[in-house]
């Protein structure tokens, strides 16, 4: 009996290494278990996984994805549950921030008119990023205030920032001014 072209047997005593596991196993698990994170608050349990078969995932990766995305650790849990809320929090500071500056400081007089657009355009883009970084998915408190308050700790921090600059260049409107 001929051997396959370009195998050769195991040294001797030594077993032949074992083929890893396909790697869409792999992958198929990882997006069932991305999948129940994400929705596991808007659905049922029985919805989701009826909606992973018909989809004609295997019930053993159905089973070890949602196994996987019920542990939590140690008083932990997916920060899906409280992505809304961070959402809607971060659209209104920034929102509420940027008409504060443009409606209760002079900065349209100390910036020829420029300055609201500008400040427009860079709270834009830090409430974007902002949402980004609310909306990723990782691992959180169990305790509402808690998990928020760790969401919402690098948005908070750079609205500070982009505040207390305008505010040191500007005067407040609604201050009375000195003579």
């Amino acid at each position: 009996m001929t051997e396959p072209s370009g195998w050769s047997p195991a040294p001797e005593g030594r077993l032949p290494p074992v083929p890893a596991p396909p790697m869409a196993a792999v992958d198929n698990r990882e997006i069932l278990y991305l999948y129940f994170l994400r929705n596991e608050n808007s659905y049922t349990k029985e919805a989701l996984q009826a909606a992973a078969e018909t989809a004609g995932h295997a019930p053993d990766d159905i089973a070890a994805a949602w196994e996987r995305s019920q542990v939590g650790v140690a008083g932990k849990t997916s920060s899906t549950r409280f992505v809304n809320a961070a959402r809607l929090i971060v659209v209104g500071l920034y929102l509420g921030t940027f008409l504060l500056l443009v409606f209760g400081t002079d900065i349209s007089e100390r910036t020829y008119t420029i300055g609201p657009p500008i400040l427009g355009v860079l709270m834009l883009f830090l409430g974007l990023l902002s949402l980004v970084l609310v909306g990723r998915t990782r691992m959180v408190s169990k305790e509402p205030l808690l998990a928020l308050a760790g969401m919402l700790a690098v948005p908070f921090v750079m609205l500070v920032i982009v505040a207390g600059l305008c505010l040191s260049t500007t005067t407040p409107t609604f201050l009375p001014r000195a003579v």
